[in-house]
């Protein structure tokens, strides 16, 4: 991709983007030179807002942005840039990209759904700056998502006659009140309990028989001893045991689907003796997982 020199309200930025033909978007804009605009965006600072449905190619890059940018991933696979590299974005993730710097998000996969916000940044965005990239799980992010399609519906019903209209009106009320929460709910999070959160829920899905106390701690780009020190700081729990707890809900997923025996389920999660997964299933759930399953079959 190639940088070309960008404008918004006097402030000179980079940008450079690849967007394949499959990609569709809807979007609305504060301002009555956008194809789609509703004047009451500017009332909360909302420079653009909109859904897209990436497929194929899909990547944009900033360099110096004078605006904020909030993703909410409502289905697929993604990454977030910033100056330390690529991070995963995943179904249910909020993610701010603060102005400034470098900023960026892609499409990993075949399809990604997402919502999204430009913001200005004025007193009512401002916070956003003390997070830095941020991507955090959210439950409300594919509410986010429906209630930004609703608003991009109901504006294009007004065909730009759209001042007065009371469904665009509550759509967008609805749309703001419930990213509100949703930053509310970020910004109370101190700093590294957020990175800490975000970086055990990358691997929840994932509970591979690999996962080390030293490998996040790798990732998290300090040493193991400080690593298990923040974790009992910030999430009050070991991070052995984090990926104890981890381990043992995915083997309840997997017996309880019927994907396969005690044995099976035990290799899966990395034990090479039967007996010692055993145990470690009766000592975290009071039975055996033999019984488990016994149950999930009926």
């Amino acid at each position: 991709m190639k940088y070309q020199l960008n404008r918004h309200l006097g402030v000179e930025y980079q940008e450079a983007m690849a967007v394949a033909p499959a990609t569709r978007q809807r979007y609305v804009g504060a301002n009555d030179y956008e194809a789609l605009f509703y004047r009451k965006l500017a009332e909360f600072d909302v420079i653009l807002a909109g859904v897209t449905t990436a497929r194929d190619v899909f990547a944009i890059q900033r360099l110096g942005a004078p605006f904020h940018t909030v993703l909410l991933s409502a289905h697929g696979r993604a990454e977030a840039l910033d100056e330390s590299g690529w991070q995963t974005i995943r179904p249910q993730d909020f993610v701010v990209l603060p102005k400034g710097g470098l900023r960026g998000f892609r499409l990993t996969g075949e399809v990604w759904r997402f919502g999204w916000f430009l913001l200005k940044d004025t007193p009512r965005w401002h916070a956003l700056n003390t997070l830095g990239n941020v991507v955090y799980p959210d439950e409300h992010a594919e509410s986010i998502f429906d209630a930004l399609s609703l608003l991009c519906r109901e504006v294009e019903a007004g065909h730009g006659s759209n001042a007065n209209n009371p469904f665009a009106t509550g759509a967008l009320s609805l749309t703001m009140g419930i990213l509100s929460q949703s930053l509310t709910a970020a910004l109370e999070k101190p700093h590294m309990e957020r990175r800490l959160l975000t970086l055990f829920e990358s691997i929840k899905q994932d509970a591979h028989p690999d996962w080390r106390v030293e490998t996040l701690a790798k990732r998290m780009d300090v040493s193991p001893g400080y690593f298990h020190k923040l974790c009992v700081t910030h999430l009050k729990v070991s991070p052995s045991q984090l990926l104890l707890n981890m381990r043992m809900e995915r083997a309840l997923q997997l017996l309880m689907s019927g994907s396969g025996n005690v044995g099976e389920v035990a290799a899966q999660l990395g034990y090479r003796e039967v007996a010692s997964f055993s145990r470690r299933f009766l000592q975290h759930f009071g039975q055996n997982p033999s019984s488990v399953l016994i149950t999930g079959k009926k």
